[in-house]
């Protein structure tokens, strides 16, 4: 929750485009993180985020973890149970 606010808390909004400007400190983390849920989840997994920085979790990890599916909250149907194996934590916990 507290790297999900940070990446919230980063984004800048233009006329035309929003980009994120985070700390290279805070994208290591996030990096870390999904390093660490890769190898305690080798058969995938798929990562909640807010909507408001889906777009932006989903560009930092493409590259690394092509395989993982990024979804905000709203994203995911009514009635479907959803079984949470974990949290990313800045700091690779």
């Amino acid at each position: 929750a507290a790297l999900e606010r940070t990446i919230e808390e980063a984004i800048q909004h233009g006329e035309h485009t929003s980009n994120v400007h985070l700390n290279p400190q805070k994208v290591s983390e996030l990096l870390a993180a999904a390093r660490t849920a890769a190898v305690q989840s080798p058969g995938g997994w798929v990562l909640l985020t807010s909507s408001g920085a889906r777009f932006f979790v989903r560009q930092m990890l493409e590259a690394n973890f092509p395989q993982v599916t990024v979804l905000s909250h709203g994203e995911i149907p009514p009635g479907l149970r959803v079984a949470s194996l974990g949290v990313l934590r800045g700091g690779g916990a």
